[in-house]
């Protein structure tokens, strides 16, 4: 039982921690918190439920405040402060497993796709709460189930005890922390051990070792799996098998892409585990809208600019690989925004090989500023290092259609800007 009624989160614009606010609003809590003074595109839904974002250097949390803290600000001289003053805090994610039930909780996790997945299954119960990536997170009173989104980041999803656990990929990243490979799946090998039961994507299955979980995707060898699928401007569809049985059809206009059909298969088998009717689920999936910086589509005139998460090649592949089938007659231009220079440097020739596929790619700079001859050596025929974003005018034509991948965990919008302006100036 929580005793505080109101808490102060610092670093309240982060994606998790923004969605953790909302909860305690849902919930009957007053919240306020402190960021970075910098715009961040999560702030606009605290800013509708009208909570006060100071900068950092305030301190009101000193008055009768529970304070949670985003990771990015557990720093040794903050923590020592907390304990002089003797304030109560905690982590962001030990904050959530302690004040989460566990007999409800589903962790989604995953390389890639978590914030989609928790939204999906979200979207498929009228009785659910969730916190997912995006900033947003919902509460409601006697939910059925609680997804959460559970990163793998400095094995923080480790505090977590679900009943369930959804795995949607492996796939090595954070290499600033995990050395190697098999540290990177060791973690998920701990995280699965900690739930009886849960789904995990067949491609990644033979890397943990849990005999309790089901599998799920697109080959016929997974537990449940889809066939007589496909996906075009239309959606996507298919037909949803457990093992040999035919369970249902479906179809979903407002979803693209093969990921969303394994998303669609591992969403509907977890229904089906839990003995619900899959044509009510289906019929609220139709009303299910793309997360926030989740290849959201938008047309203006005749370009396409797509905000796309995607910062690791293998989803900066998926997301070529859409805008072929949905835009068959444009060219293609990828914006990428490095988030970290460790995933930079160890994925280089990957992040390189997937750019040069595109028409033509501008890779941008990033918060550290000291690594522009790594930048540089992106330059080639397709591939062009943006060290001035107004420069980019120089290389579109008024007269083409593209369909612009903004790829980056950053905000990507005032390149966006200039490039709206430019073809939208007489």
């Amino acid at each position: 039982m929580v005793i505080f009624l109101k808490f102060y989160l610092i670093g309240i614009k982060g994606s998790g921690m923004a969605s953790l606010a909302n909860i305690l609003l849902d919930d009957g809590y007053e919240v306020v918190g402190s960021d970075v003074n910098n715009y961040i595109f999560t702030e606009e839904r605290l800013k509708k439920r009208k909570v006060k974002i100071f900068s950092l250097d305030n301190k009101e949390y000193l008055d009768n405040y529970f304070i949670i803290v985003g990771h990015n600000f557990m720093d040794e001289y903050l923590i020592k402060d907390f304990q002089k003053k003797h304030l109560p805090f905690l982590e962001y994610n030990k904050f959530l497993s302690f004040y989460l039930k566990k007999d409800n909780l589903v962790c989604c996790s995953g390389s890639h796709g978590k914030t989609t997945l928790v939204g999906l299954l979200a979207c498929g119960s009228d009785k659910s709460s969730f916190l997912r990536g995006d900033g947003y997170g919902k509460k409601q009173i006697n939910e059925d189930f609680f997804f959460l989104e559970a990163c793998e980041y400095q094995e923080h999803f480790l505090v977590y005890k679900p009943y369930f656990s959804f795995i949607c990929n492996i796939d090595y990243d954070h290499v600033d922390y995990y050395k190697s490979e098999s540290d990177y799946i060791l973690a998920f090998n701990k995280f699965a051990s900690y739930s009886s039961i849960g789904l995990i994507d067949y491609d990644s299955f033979y890397k943990i070792n849990n005999p309790y979980f089901f599998t799920y995707g697109i080959d016929d060898r997974a537990d449940f799996y889809a066939e007589d699928f496909s996906f075009d401007e239309n959606g996507i569809k298919g037909k949803l098998y457990f093992q040999t049985e035919f369970i249902t059809d479906f179809k979903f206009n407002n979803m693209y892409g093969l990921p969303l059909i394994k998303d669609v298969v591992g969403v509907l088998a977890f229904y089906f585990l839990h003995h619900y009717d899959l044509d009510k689920v289906k019929n609220n999936l139709q009303n299910y809208q793309m997360a926030q910086k989740r290849f959201n589509i938008n047309k203006i005139n005749k370009q396409i600019y797509i905000d796309d998460y995607a910062h690791h090649p293998s989803q900066m592949k998926v997301n070529l690989e859409n805008v072929k089938v949905l835009f068959p007659f444009y060219k293609y231009v990828a914006i990428y925004k490095p988030d970290r220079i460790s995933r930079l440097e160890y994925f280089y020739k990957d992040i390189k090989d997937i750019l040069s596929k595109f028409d033509l790619a501008f890779i941008c700079d990033f918060n550290d500023k000291t690594n522009k001859d790594l930048l540089n050596k992106f330059n080639s025929e397709k591939i062009i290092y943006l060290e001035n974003i107004n420069n980019i005018k120089n290389y579109l034509n008024k007269d083409y259609k593209y369909v612009f991948s903004l790829m980056s965990s950053k905000d990507l919008n005032p390149i966006k800007n200039i490039i709206i302006k430019f073809f939208n100036k007489n």
